[in-house]
């Protein structure tokens, strides 16, 4: 959750910037729109995916703080991030931060040529903005230099070695977490916490409340909170339904019908809450 909330304040910051920067376009929404649709290709789990939305934004935010002084560096406040060692260019700040992202968001992903696709479409964009040709290659190349410098620093994330890690290992215990049909998935990166955090000092900084102790017994605490969440789930309304399908941030689902199968790609919450960040800026 904090996660997504970072990712809806970065948007917020980032179209903020946009806005100063001359040359004002959405080229931003569109950079999250596609990413977005990359990521719901790709079928990554909800934390992967929010990975892959924050590191490009950040590249993009650090382009655009290079070109406006009266914005602040990140630097300053994620772990071992270092200010861009690129000096400020007679360049369009707006088309490098846009290519910082894209570089950085082709890292991140599997479908690469998406993004690649989209930078062909993009390029020729600012070419109907009357961005002549010189400072196009530059402010691409300045965008690209950047990004790679982000892609640096991502890579030190723990990541790599995260994903090399023992899964979950399942327990038979009463009560301990078992896979569900109709996917049968398996735990969803258990060893998370393993990465290097942003802003705060560990995983561990904020301790949750332990969950109600799992109790089959009617008269328990346990059983009541999953009786009422089976209860309700069987009573719903037509508003409460449709409440609840437009929160199924769920990436993958499958639908079965007799002996056909098929997969419906759905938003993941970080990418959620980037679509909700870009309305609330639009309705600024």
């Amino acid at each position: 959750m904090k996660i997504t909330k970072f990712i809806l304040l970065m948007s917020l910051c980032l179209t903020t910037a946009q806005a100063r920067e001359r040359g004002y376009d959405n080229y931003l929404y569109r950079c999250n729109e596609k990413l977005i649709e990359v990521i719901m290709e790709d079928l990554f789990t909800p934390p992967v995916a929010s990975r892959v939305q924050v590191y490009p934004n950040i590249a993009a935010y650090e382009v655009l703080a290079i070109g406006d002084p009266q914005l602040l560096s990140l630097s300053h406040q994620f772990k071992h991030l270092l200010p861009l060692t690129l000096k400020r260019e007679n360049i369009n700040y707006s088309i490098a931060a846009e290519f910082a992202f894209t570089t950085v968001a082709k890292k991140l992903v599997f479908s690469e040529y998406l993004i690649s696709e989209f930078e062909i479409i993009e390029k020729n964009t600012w070419r109907e903005k009357a961005i002549d040709s010189t400072t196009l290659s530059n402010s691409i190349r300045y965008g690209v230099n950047a990004g790679n410098m982000i892609i640096n620093w991502l890579q030190n994330d723990n990541y790599a070695h995260v994903k090399t890690l023992e899964r979950y290992v399942l327990s038979e215990n009463p009560g301990a977490w078992q896979p569900t049909p109709p996917e049968f998935s398996n735990a969803v990166e258990p060893n998370w916490h393993l990465l290097r955090t942003l802003v705060t000092d560990s995983s561990s900084q904020f301790i949750p409340k332990a969950c109600t102790p799992y109790s089959e017994q009617k008269n328990s605490n346990f059983y009541k909170e999953a009786y009422a969440v089976y209860k309700t789930g069987n009573s719903l309304n037509t508003t409460e339904k449709s409440i609840a399908q437009f929160w199924d941030c769920n990436p993958n689902i499958s639908i079965s019908r007799g002996h056909l199968t098929y997969f419906i790609h759905k938003i993941s919450p970080g990418g959620h809450w980037i679509k909700i960040a870009g309305q609330a800026c639009k309705n600024l």
